[in-house]
């Protein structure tokens, strides 16, 4: 169960970042808070 779960979260976790990036690009005002958030969370 621990394996599958992990590879779920690793499966939606890469799915979530992408859809992030892709909507990031698409909002202006909202690209200038994400920036602060990924500098932020790095």
């Amino acid at each position: 169960l621990s394996c599958d779960i992990k590879q779920w979260a690793s499966r939606h976790r890469r799915h979530r970042f992408r859809y992030r990036r892709r909507h990031r690009r698409g909002r202006s005002k909202s690209r200038k808070q994400n920036v602060g958030y990924a500098k932020l969370k790095e």
